[in-house]
């Protein structure tokens, strides 16, 4: 695990974390099961940027408000070819929403941070920052709290 990355007056601090593996490879993980919509296009780097964009913001979903945004993303806003229709888009989120709580992934509390897709040597490889929110030790709210 790594440092702490940011330091609030909330009594949290938010550290990055690998564990229980790399968020890069988690995403791909989570996705697994939608990529085979994708298998018949021979994708650049840029579009698995855009393929992989959609995951990560259901990841991170705080709201079920922003599942409309998700939805019409796939719609709309990437490029021609990667787009789906309404049904489909939908089918596709609803999925990947379903996929989180699933034991697989709940016990994962992090956020997906900084989504970067490398091309090298004919391999394409996923990478993100995972972080989480743990109490700052040092923090006078968390002071006063009982150890565990």
């Amino acid at each position: 695990m790594l440092g702490a990355m940011h330091k609030c007056d909330c009594g949290f601090v938010l550290v990055a974390s690998d564990d229980p593996e790399p968020m890069g490879d988690r995403l791909i993980h989570y996705i697994r099961p939608l990529l085979h919509e994708y298998l018949a296009y021979e994708l650049d780097p840029g579009e698995f940027k855009e393929i992989f964009e959609l995951p990560a913001f259901l990841w991170n979903l705080a709201s079920t408000e922003d599942i409309p945004k998700a939805i019409r993303t796939r719609e709309t806003g990437i490029q021609p070819r990667l787009r789906f229709p309404a049904p489909k888009a939908r089918a596709m989120v609803r999925e990947l929403l379903a996929r989180r709580p699933s034991p697989e992934f709940a016990e994962d509390d992090r956020l997906a941070l900084q989504l970067k897709v490398k091309y090298r040597a004919g391999r394409i490889s996923i990478k993100a920052v995972g972080v989480r929110f743990e109490p700052d030790p040092s923090h006078a709210a968390h002071a006063q709290l009982p150890a565990g």
